[in-house]
């Protein structure tokens, strides 16, 4: 099975690893049961666009090639980085932008910090990498 979306070359997929809990009662005990699903696959190409495979449409809110996305550990938003020299935060329920960060150089790299969802790393064509 082929999954067509791009008009050009795909430069980064990634898995969404979404959590939810499922209580339910055997006797008097309680169970909470914890599933990981990963049923949403994002995908950035050179023609500027992300694509959300599986549940929601294509999602453009970069004016140039998308370099990397990455799901937050929620799973409710990607972030994308570029050749337009932006990072952006896209909520995907809702299909909106909610925040941009711009940047004087191409962004090539960025990653979720592994306990806070709202920080971020993100690295480009400059030695150094910034702190979000």
């Amino acid at each position: 099975m082929a999954l067509r979306c791009h008009r050009k070359a795909v430069n980064a997929i990634h898995w969404s690893r979404v959590m939810f809990a499922n209580y339910s009662s055997v006797g008097s005990q309680s169970i909470n049961l914890i599933h990981y699903i990963s049923h949403l696959l994002a995908s950035a190409g050179m023609d500027g666009t992300i694509c959300i495979w599986n549940v929601w449409s294509v999602l453009s809110f970069h004016n140039a090639a998308v370099k990397n996305v990455k799901w937050s550990q929620q799973g409710h938003f990607v972030l994308s980085c570029g050749y337009d020299h932006s990072l952006r935060l896209t909520d995907v329920e809702k299909s909106i932008g909610t925040q941009n960060f711009k940047e004087e150089y191409v962004v090539r790299v960025m990653k979720f910090h592994p306990d806070n969802s709202n920080l971020f790393l993100a690295g480009g064509v400059l030695s150094d990498c910034g702190i979000y």
